[in-house]
């Protein structure tokens, strides 16, 4: 299933606003990350059609209108999770989309919004819609017939497609990533990042909700530390690594590149095969490269005043330490 066929220009016009081109999720480069990329690999589609405002992860921005679609197949175990959590949100006997599901819309006038989680054949489909253009007296039920048309052409395109084939595997040489964040110690990162000391933690995942996003990262494995100075309050930075996710990292730099949000690196790093660097993004200044077969994103917090070849060079003396206990 391709974007253009989930979310088709005309149907989106209707539902949202017109002139919203339907892209690959992760062309935004905030989302361009191993934890999105988990949906891919997982066999899932991942999709956004917008007016070309760039939201931050886990946001909005002024003027922003779009939709955000995460389908992930085969996910009937992790969507009984999602339900148990959120059962007083969704409906099953009486479903008005697939065999169970929930979709709660907003009227706020141009501002409108509804998000929509639909199980369809074994399905998680993950629908956010924002800047709806409607009148100040639509209600939430105005909006949410507004946008009717498009949770119809979605699912039925969901249900119409091919079994989902065996899960993609990754090759049998990909290098196995280390447990228990041990991709480096605290003094490395400590001395990469020069400050005075770190800890380094686990992420909470899902900060005890969950999602469609959580559970592909959580079935693909997806790895993310985080680092904090020795105060454990203060974030200095963090890593994830997505395993056989060359590929991936692949897909991020054919996209981002040519656009300028990504460069190539062209400085060699001992035990990485490729790379790529880029600022401006949710969370300061990242190096994804290829260890092993693996993607590998090192992130360290920036502000106005950081200099980008500084954090660009400490990132890239980290990553020689990761590739080493990955290699």
């Amino acid at each position: 299933m391709t974007c253009s066929e989930l979310l088709p220009e005309t149907v989106v016009a209707a539902a949202v606003a017109p002139g919203l081109s339907a892209v690959e999720f992760t062309a935004n480069p905030g989302y361009a990350t191993p934890a999105a990329y988990s949906i891919g690999q997982r066999g899932g589609t991942a999709c956004a059609a917008s007016n070309g405002v760039v939201p931050e992860p886990g946001g909005t921005a002024p003027g922003y209108r779009g939709v955000t679609l995460l389908i992930l197949p085969d996910s009937v175990d992790q969507w009984e999770r999602y339900a148990t959590m959120y059962a007083s949100a969704l409906s099953t006997v009486t479903a008005t989309y697939g065999e169970a599901g929930g979709v709660q819309c907003f009227g706020r006038g141009n501002d409108s919004s509804c998000t929509a989680n639909i199980l369809v054949h074994g399905a998680w489909i993950d629908l956010e819609i924002q800047g709806i253009e409607v009148a100040t007296n639509v209600d939430d039920r105005g909006v949410a017939a507004r946008v009717q048309p498009l949770l119809e052409a979605v699912v039925g395109r969901v249900s119409r497609a091919s079994a989902a084939g065996p899960l993609w595997q990754p090759p049998a040489d990909t290098a196995t990533l280390p447990a228990d964040c041990s991709y480096a110690t605290a003094a490395e990162v400590a001395d990469a990042l020069t400050v005075p000391g770190v800890s380094i933690g686990g992420d909470g995942g899902s900060g005890g909700g969950w999602s469609l996003l959580a559970a592909a990262t959580e079935d693909a494995g997806v790895d993310r530390c985080l680092w904090f100075l020795e105060d454990e309050t203060t974030f200095v930075g963090y890593m994830a690594a997505l395993h056989g996710g060359a590929w991936a990292f692949d897909r991020a730099a054919e996209l981002l590149v040519p656009t300028g949000a990504l460069q190539v690196v062209e400085e060699p790093i001992v035990g990485v095969d490729r790379a790529t660097f880029g600022c401006g993004f949710h969370l300061g200044c990242s190096l994804n490269a290829v260890i092993g077969g693996n993607w590998v994103r090192l992130n360290a917090e920036s502000s106005p005043e950081s200099n980008v070849d500084e954090l660009k060079a400490k990132l890239i003396g980290l990553a020689g330490h990761v590739a080493g206990r990955i290699n």
